[in-house]
């Protein structure tokens, strides 16, 4: 446990962040789609609202240009600060002035649970978890990794900001090219 806390201590440069970025998109693209599958397949009468819908009924109604601003700027903004920035923030800032170190893992992977399942709920049910939530999960961790546990937040920051930008870009183009089916 101790390799893998210095592991995420030491850092990597950002390049490499921006170099995986496209393999992270898809992967997180993967996850929310085979995680629906998976929690209606297990659970068939679950309540999972649906984001696609919701978007292509956004794009019809306001058009790409009024979405592009809610759901690619101010959406990875607010959603990154409120479930990532400020849960992790407050954790390292208490724990480093009352114990002088960083947390422990097991403390950062249960928050990292904790705010996966809020952000899958958050986006419209419980079932949500196992879209949204599964991709809040990785983006959470991807920001423990690129913040190198607390050291340099603002690296972590700018890699959750640009992978969440990222997946609703997808996310935006997907919807305005697959709208006729939809809806």
């Amino acid at each position: 446990m101790q390799r893998i806390r210095n592991r995420l201590l030491a850092g990597a440069p950002f390049w490499l962040f921006l170099c995986s970025l496209p393999v992270l998109v898809f992967f997180c693209w993967n996850l929310a789609i085979y995680g629906k599958r998976f929690i209606t397949w297990l659970v068939p009468d679950i309540y999972i609202a649906s984001s696609t819908r919701n978007l292509a009924l956004q794009i019809q109604d306001d058009g790409v240009q009024g979405v592009v601003l809610r759901t690619i700027i101010w959406a990875p903004l607010r959603e990154e600060f409120l479930f990532r920035v400020f849960p992790f923030g407050l954790l390292f800032l208490v724990w480093g002035i009352f114990r002088k170190s960083v947390p422990p893992l097991w403390l950062a992977i249960a928050l990292v649970l904790l705010t996966s399942v809020v952000f899958g709920n958050a986006h419209g049910a419980l079932g949500n978890f196992f879209t949204q939530g599964l991709v809040g999960l990785v983006i959470a961790l991807v920001f423990l990794v690129w913040g190198s546990y607390g050291r340099t937040p603002i690296k972590g920051i700018c890699a959750i900001l640009l992978l969440h930008v990222a997946y609703n870009v997808c996310a935006v183009v997907w919807v305005q090219q697959n709208l006729h089916q939809i809806l």
